[in-house]
């Protein structure tokens, strides 16, 4: 509602009709001015009601004015405030930025610093890992070089076994212990060396076994029997008295013959069959020499030198069968003795030839492997 719309406040009408003088005025007359005054009264609050409406009406625009400047200032402080917050913030993180900026700054410095001592360890640990290769590389040609002279000097001392003294038992466990030493290094370079020993060992294993022990033993026992076998003793006739010296006038022959008889001492026995020419109690000495001649046998035996076996056993049979009186002990001992001497006791023939190839193709090779050899 305007200004111009309000409702203007009445004015009395010009034909109302003119109060009466007071002197003039009856009790009717003073009751109807009551009445009209109270109805000015009314009149007058309703033009004041009405001016205070128009009034706040006019002022209403004002107020909404006034009151949305109000809500806009708080508004605006609400947005300053929070400006003012958020400044503070940015500012706090700004600080805090350039705080984490300077750390990672410093980080930076310090991982650079770390990636440089990270290289130079690196470069030193690989300085130090060629070092150690190269000495790896030394250590294995040098082992090397240790396990082929170790592998020359078992099939040499193997080879000398075989060879000299017929140890079978001791070159299988030397050409074994070679092998082994050459698969340890596990070499493709030591094939050729390990078929070499291969085919050594083959022929060694198929060479018969020998019970060296059990003959060794059997040979004790032989001589045990044969110190207790009874001896024969020769039967010598006596000497004839001796006669008196000749003379040069005797003659130069007799005499001549005389010395010459003095250099000999002739004897005649008496049993057809020839005996020794020992004297009486020679018998011990026979059983020391027939115990002897079995102890060359035992020694034959550890060595494994067949001929030497052989020989010593149809010698202590000659010894026997010579000077031991008849008897079944003497007919078993000659006859266990020719059971020994057909027993072979070391590699022989064809076994023993391939044995001796196979090992000087070995020997060879381990020359050349070694640099002995041009």
């Amino acid at each position: 509602m305007t200004e111009a719309e309000a409702p203007k406040p009445a004015t009395p009408s010009a034909t109302a009709p003119a109060p009466a003088a007071p002197s003039e005025t009856t009790p009717k007359v003073r009751q109807a001015a009551g009445t009209a005054k109270r109805g000015g009264s009314a009149l007058a609050v309703l033009a004041l009601l009405l001016a205070l409406g128009a009034a706040g009406a006019a002022g209403y625009p004002y107020y909404l004015t006034y009151q949305g400047q109000s809500d806009a200032q708080v508004v605006a402080a609400t947005l300053s405030e929070a400006l003012r917050s958020l400044r503070q913030e940015s500012s706090a993180q700004a600080q805090a930025l350039a705080e984490q900026r300077t750390a990672v700054a410093a980080l930076q410095g310090a991982l650079s610093e770390a990636l440089s001592d990270a290289q130079r360890s690196r470069e030193a640990l690989a300085g130090e890992l060629a070092a150690l290769a190269q000495k790896q590389e030394a250590e294995q040609s040098y082992l090397g070089a240790v396990r082929m002279a170790e592998v020359r000097y078992l099939t040499a001392i193997a080879t000398q076994r075989l060879r000299l003294e017929r140890d079978l038992p001791g070159a299988l466990a030397l050409l074994a212990r070679a092998d082994a030493v050459l698969a340890e290094g596990g070499a493709a370079s030591d094939v050729p060396l390990r078929r070499h020993l291969a085919d050594a060992l083959a022929a060694l294993r198929e060479a018969p076994r020998i019970d060296t022990v059990g003959l060794y033993l059997e040979l004790e026992q032989i001589a045990n029997v044969s110190d207790r076998l009874p001896l024969t003793r020769a039967q010598f006739t006596a000497e004839p008295a001796p006669t008196p010296a000749p003379t040069r006038a005797d003659g130069l022959l007799p005499w001549l013959w005389h010395k010459l008889q003095g250099l000999f001492r002739l004897r005649k026995q008496n049993e057809a069959v020839a005996q020794t020419l020992l004297p009486d109690g020679a018998s011990v000495l026979l059983q020391h020499g027939l115990r002897l001649t079995l102890s060359q046998a035992q020694l034959a035996l550890l060595r494994g030198d067949g001929p030497l076996w052989r020989a010593s056993l149809e010698a202590a049979a000659q010894r026997i069968e010579r000077y031991g009186r008849p008897s079944r002990d003497r007919s078993r001992l000659l006859e266990r003795l020719g059971a020994l001497v057909a027993t072979p006791v070391a590699v022989e023939g064809a076994t023993f030839a391939q044995a001796q190839t196979a090992l000087l193709a070995l020997g060879e090779a381990l020359e050349l492997r070694l640099g002995v050899r041009p």
